[in-house]
């Protein structure tokens, strides 16, 4: 397992700078959050992977802009609109492979809306069939606001798809859903592919990896289970920290959990 950070906490710092700031630090493994099209951009991608390359970083994830527009995209009758939205992603697909990484994050549809679960699994299939033509996976990460906030959801995911369900475990997600985190982990089992990870409290659901009171112990024996070789992504926002530093400090007391 691999301690690592997301570019999505320096928000709405540059994407770029964000990563060198976070890779400067010392920091070897990222999550990239795209902020905008032009940054799927062949040289705006090139010079990431030249940060990266220089400061022998691995990125092994990637976040994108278009997350909010999957409900329209992928969950309604319109299946015009689905079919431009796997092309939408082609891109998003190709960055991920040219960066490295392995995973794209999927959000996925609202929780009120009335699709049917049968569908949309056939529609996350095909579109990560599509990522797969890519040699990467994506993934359902658990979100509050999402069908993806409950376990059952999950497991029936899992039942739908077997090995081609992967998940993204969000940990301040499933707290917001009012849901035991080690319950959703134990929901995507061995299809648990990446981690979203922060600490927490009973008055602040999203902290710095050593400033909330959360025992990580179980989560670690759990992952151990599943024979998870993951990393472990500290994925906050602007808010809950103060100086840049603390996202190092985190990182490090994240990797003092890891064995």
């Amino acid at each position: 397992m691999k301690a690592g950070v997301s570019t999505a906490c320096l928000y709405p710092m540059q994407t770029e700078e964000a990563l060198e700031t976070l890779a400067k630090m010392g920091i070897k493994t990222l999550e990239i959050f795209f902020n905008a099209p032009s940054e799927l951009s062949k040289p705006f991608l090139r010079n990431l992977r030249e940060i990266k390359e220089a400061y022998d970083c691995q990125v092994i994830s990637v976040h994108p802009f278009l997350s909010g527009y999957e409900p329209f995209l992928f969950f309604t009758d319109y299946e015009r609109r689905f079919h431009d939205g796997i092309e939408m992603y082609r891109p998003i697909f190709s960055a991920a492979a040219f960066l490295g990484a392995s995973y794209v994050v999927f959000h996925g549809n609202y929780r009120e809306s009335r699709f049917e679960n049968a569908r949309y699994f056939e529609r996350y299939y095909r579109l990560y069939e599509a990522g797969k033509e890519f040699g990467v996976y994506l993934c359902q990460e658990n979100v509050e606001r999402c069908k993806s906030a409950t376990p059952d959801f999950i497991k029936d995911m899992s039942r739908a798809l077997g090995r081609d369900a992967k998940f993204v475990l969000d940990v301040k997600q499933a707290i917001r859903a009012k849901i035991d985190p080690l319950e959703m982990a134990k929901a995507m089992g061995s299809g648990l592919s990446h981690i979203h990870i922060s600490d927490s409290t009973a008055e602040y659901d999203c902290l710095p990896i050593g400033m909330g009171n959360v025992d990580f112990s179980e989560l670690i024996k759990i992952l151990h289970g599943f024979d998870y070789h993951g990393a472990l992504i500290l994925e906050l926002y602007r808010h809950n920290f103060q100086k840049t530093t603390d996202l190092y400090e985190s990182y490090m007391n994240l990797n003092n959990l890891l064995p």
